[in-house]
């Protein structure tokens, strides 16, 4: 038995043809791991720079909207349209109108929010309720050209409405004649500003107390080059180079940013005092490069595009 054990244990093993019968296996199944690895990378980066476009573009889209859609062209918010940029009066904060200087325009806000400047290119709009009814009632517009903190108010009086324990400024209608100090309250304004364009004496132009007032900006919206891209910017105020929002977009011969103005009738106009319907066109690329899945080694940016409308304010 012996002599016939050691032969089986010297045939024991794999011949030289099974030994590459494996390794041409293991190589074809290999590769074909390698290759689903490659692939998977290249739709997983093809995926971020789709993703990438689509965030910009549609963000993009949302600013612009509501930007537009709080503009009326009648009232001269829009400065200028043109077929890739315009320019428009900004809301950048609001407040509630709660008392004022005894002999100045100063008045103070509560309520406060967003940002209060006085520049050249900052406006305001106050309510003006003229009358019982509201077929006299519209909106006043101002122009900001001071800005006072609580802690320095410029003599403004403290909040009509304040003093609630003493009955004091509680449902008033009417901002009461200035210098009747007796009649303020003891909230202290959020702040005060100084304008043109109102009276000393708020009641005498039918502005009251709990009057909405609402602070702008200019700003103007386009596309712009930069590092041999193409982005959305946005000029604030006088600025007179482009602040840079988001992109890259497709260059302008392509179609980058394009602003299509439409009246109440739905035709193309270039007044800007008719626009009533705004159509929004942004084809926007990747930041980067990403291979073609179907075809590589190829590379090449990926693009999308949103095309949406906004009706102004009327």
């Amino acid at each position: 038995m012996a002599p016939f054990q050691r032969v089986r244990r010297s045939e024991a093993g794999f011949t030289i043809a099974e030994v590459l019968v494996y390794l041409v296996v293991a190589l074809i199944l290999m590769s074909g791991v390698y290759a689903l690895i490659i692939n998977q990378g290249r739709a997983y980066q093809s995926q971020l720079e789709v993703t990438d476009v689509r965030n910009s573009v549609r963000g993009a889209a949302s600013l612009l909207t509501w930007e537009l859609r709080q503009a009326s062209a009648s009232s001269g918010d829009l400065y200028f349209v043109t077929t890739d940029s315009f320019a428009v009066r900004s809301i950048q904060a609001s407040g509630i109108l709660c008392s004022e200087h005894p002999t100045l325009t100063r008045y103070g806000l509560s309520v406060t929010a967003g940002e209060f400047t006085a520049t050249a290119d900052d406006s305001a709009l106050v309510f003006k309720a003229a009358g019982a009814g509201v077929a006299d009632d519209g909106w006043k517009t101002v122009r900001i050209t001071n800005i006072y903190k609580p802690a320095s108010l410029g003599g403004i009086l403290n909040c009509f409405w304040g003093d609630v324990t003493a009955g004091k400024g509680k449902g008033k209608t009417t901002v009461p004649p200035n210098g009747v100090a007796s009649t303020t309250g003891t909230t202290v304004p959020d702040l005060g500003v100084e304008v043109t364009g109102l009276p000393a004496a708020t009641y005498i132009d039918s502005v009251y107390v709990g009057a909405p007032f609402l602070a702008f900006r200019r700003i103007q919206y386009g596309i712009y080059q930069e590092a041999g891209r193409w982005w959305l910017g946005r000029k604030v105020g006088g600025a007179v180079s482009y602040e840079k929002l988001t992109g890259p977009l497709r260059a302008p011969g392509d179609g980058g940013l394009v602003f299509v103005y439409r009246d109440a009738a739905g035709a193309v106009t270039a007044n800007k005092l008719l626009v009533a319907e705004v159509e929004i066109i942004i084809r926007g690329e990747s930041w980067g490069q990403a291979p073609n899945v179907v075809r590589p080694p190829a590379i090449a940016f990926r693009r999308d595009t949103v095309r949406t409308r906004v009706a102004l304010r009327g």
